[in-house]
């Protein structure tokens, strides 16, 4: 039997809770992740929805490898952010 799949939704709450937040304390910082990493994370999404034999396990590492490599960048866009006065 198929195990049903992730919505959207819970995916992105579960990358926050479990990946992003354990990197960032500050709620702004972790809000700010997720918004600058929603369209990468919209496309592990779809891509977990359509293999068929993708964990929700690996979905969640695709994302925390995508946030990792953009840890930095994320940093600097949210150091000028929160410069220009939000």
């Amino acid at each position: 039997m198929e195990q049903q799949k992730m919505s959207l939704d819970t995916f992105r709450e579960r990358v926050e809770s479990e990946i992003v937040c354990a990197y960032r304390s500050n709620v702004y910082n972790v809000n700010f992740a997720m918004a600058y990493m929603m369209k990468d994370l919209y496309k592990i999404h779809e891509r977990y929805l359509e293999t068929q034999n993708c964990t929700d396990l690996q979905a969640l590492v695709m994302a925390e490898d995508m946030f990792l490599n953009q840890l930095e960048d994320i940093a600097k866009r949210f150091q000028l952010y929160v410069k220009n006065g939000f």
